[in-house]
C-alpha cells in the first residue's frame, strides 16, 4: 500500500475502522458468522443479530481482529510494524500497548497466517516436494533450540514443522502428512530420509538434478533455510505450538519476499476463524 494512504488511514480511528470493515465484509454483505444467513438487523448499539438463530455480533465476531481489545487504528499500526519485523517490545511503545498485549496480537497474526495458508496443522502437497530438516544450531548469534522439517512444493511453497529429533523414525512419521501416494521426493544426502522409499518415489540427488534440469530441487529450500536462519536466531521459544506458528511465517515471509505483506495481512486478520 502507498505511504500516502497508509497515512490517510492513520490520520483518523473512523478510516481505520472503515478499511477494517471494508476488507471484512466484502461489497458490504454482512451474514450470520455462525449459522451464515444473510437475514439479519442491526441493533442500536452497532451489533446485528440473525433472525435466524438468534446469534448476536459485531462487525469483527469470530475474525482475529476480534480477538484483542484493540482499536482500528493500533491494529492497522501492529500489521505495519508486524511487516516491517520490529520486534515484540518496539511494537508495543510505538503502538502504545502492553507488550504481553503486542506478544498476543502478533501470536493471532500468525494464526492468521498459518489458516491462510491452509489446514494449520497437516498441510496437504499433491505435487512433486523436495525435503530438507534445518537442525539445532547457532543462528544470528543466538542459538536456536529445536529442529524443524521443511519441505518445498514445485510451486515454492514451503512447508515447515518441527520435529522431536532427527532420527529417520521422526522423519519417516511427519513426511506422509505431507506429500500424498505417488509424489516424488527429492533429497539431499542425508541418511534419514532413506526410510521414504518405503512411502513415495524418493530421488536421490544427483538424479533429482538430472530430473530437474540439472539443478537440484531443492536448492529453493536451501534458500529458504537461508532467509530463515538469523530470523529464528531471535525467536525466543516458549511452546512447540509457538515455534510451529513462528516457522509458518517465516515460510509466508519467503514466499511473499518481493511483495508488500500489509493488504495480505489485513485481508488473513478479518477472516473468519475456523470453528472449534
Amino acid at each position: 500500500m502507498p505511504l500516502k494512504s497508509l497515512e490517510s488511514l492513520f490520520q483518523s480511528e473512523r478510516r481505520s475502522h472503515l478499511h477494517l470493515v471494508n476488507a471484512a465484509w466484502r461489497q458490504n454483505r454482512r451474514f450470520c458468522v455462525r449459522c451464515h444467513s444473510q437475514k439479519i438487523y442491526r441493533l442500536g448499539d452497532k451489533r446485528y443479530r440473525c433472525a435466524h438463530c438468534g446469534y448476536t455480533f459485531h462487525d469483527f465476531t469470530r475474525r482475529w481482529i476480534g480477538e484483542l481489545n484493540l482499536t482500528a487504528r493500533q491494529w492497522l499500526w501492529i500489521v505495519k510494524l508486524f511487516e516491517l519485523e520490529i520486534p515484540p517490545t518496539q511494537l508495543a511503545k510505538e503502538v502504545g500497548i502492553s507488550y504481553p498485549t503486542a506478544l498476543k496480537a502478533i501470536y493471532l497474526i500468525r494464526r492468521a497466517i498459518a489458516q491462510g495458508s491452509g489446514d494449520p496443522h497437516i498441510p496437504s502437497v499433491d505435487s512433486d516436494v523436495a525435503t530438507g530438516t534445518q537442525a539445532e544450531g547457532r543462528a544470528g548469534g543466538a542459538k536456536f533450540q529445536g529442529r524443524a522439517f521443511g519441505l518445498l512444493q514445485r510451486e515454492d511453497k514451503i512447508h515447515v514443522i518441527p520435529i522431536e529429533n532427527l532420527k529417520s523414525e521422526a522423519v519417516l512419521q511427519e513426511q506422509p502428512k505431507f506429500a500424498k501416494q505417488g509424489s516424488i521426493i527429492f533429497t539431499g544426502p542425508f541418511r534419514q530420509y532413506d526410510g521414504l522409499i518405503l512411502w513415495r518415489y524418493r530421488l536421490s540427488s544427483s538424479a533429482a538434478k538430472q530430473f530437474a534440469g540439472g539443478k537440484p530441487a531443492f536448492d529453493g529450500l536451501d534458500a529458504f533455510w537461508n532467509f530463515a536462519r538469523p530470523r529464528l536466531g531471535k525467536f525466543h521459544r516458549s511452546s512447540d505450538q509457538d515455534l510451529y506458528y513462528f516457522l509458518m511465517e517465516l515460510a509466508f515471509r519467503y514466499e511473499h519476499r518481493d511483495r508488500e505483506l500489509f493488504d495480505t495481512v489485513i485481508s488473513l486478520m478479518t477472516r473468519l476463524m475456523p470453528n472449534d
